[in-house]
């Protein structure tokens, strides 16, 4: 058999073992249908399309920055300034990215992306979102989005939840806007409120990576 070819010890104690964390893994999840993966991956194409909008912003703020610097005499010029784009700088890029989808998902539960797939980001266990919990989920996309993608997709396709591992650490779930228990239902304000706050925090953060990468 499979499991004698790879070694597993067979015995009944670890087969009803084997069978008692497979059930677990099967039942471990009762909330509302979570989101198909192929909309999940659509609102995040949205979202980095955004990114690229909001990053043409961004260098367009900084240009104007280092234009005015160069002509008070306090830098060079802002072409070799924006020459000097270094790993610090992406990971503060990176940190604006992650403060959009938190503060997003935290007010309203959806980033743009997921609102106009009609997703919402819940608490898999029906508990109010915190901020804290949007954090973690949208930091461990450095880990989930690793080769292109595939390890939150091959942990989405193993999650009775739907669950990549920034879901299963940040504790939350990824389901349809129409499914959203009535008491983790947000105000279309608080929605509005959230994407305005999101976009200025990213727009900030992608602005400062600019200008710290000379600073």
């Amino acid at each position: 058999m499979a499991l004698i070819e790879s070694g597993f010890d067979e015995s009944p104690a670890n087969v009803h073992q084997l069978q008692e964390e497979s059930s677990r893994q099967t039942v471990s999840y009762s909330g509302p249908q979570p989101a198909s993966i192929l909309a999940r991956g659509a609102a995040r194409m949205i979202d980095i399309l955004l990114s690229y909008i909001l990053s043409i912003a961004a260098a367009s703020l900084a240009v104007t920055f280092f234009i005015v610097m160069s002509a008070a005499g306090n830098a060079d010029s802002w072409l070799n300034l924006m020459n000097k784009i270094t790993l610090p700088t992406m990971l503060f890029y990176f940190a604006g990215s992650v403060t959009y989808h938190a503060i997003t998902e935290f007010f309203g539960g959806a980033s743009i992306g997921k609102l106009l797939l009609q997703l919402r980001v819940i608490r898999s266990d029906q508990k109010p979102l915190s901020l804290l919990n949007t954090l973690i989920r949208n930091a461990a996309i450095c880990i989930d989005g690793l080769f292109f993608g595939l390890i939150g997709i091959l942990n989405m396709s193993g999650s009775p939840a739907g669950q990549r591992l920034g879901d299963r650490w940040g504790k939350t779930v990824v389901i349809k806007s129409k499914d959203v228990p009535t008491a983790q239902k947000t105000e279309s304000g608080s929605v509005v409120l959230g994407i305005f706050v999101g976009l200025m925090f990213w727009l900030a953060f992608d602005t400062a990576s600019f200008i710290l990468a000379v600073y």
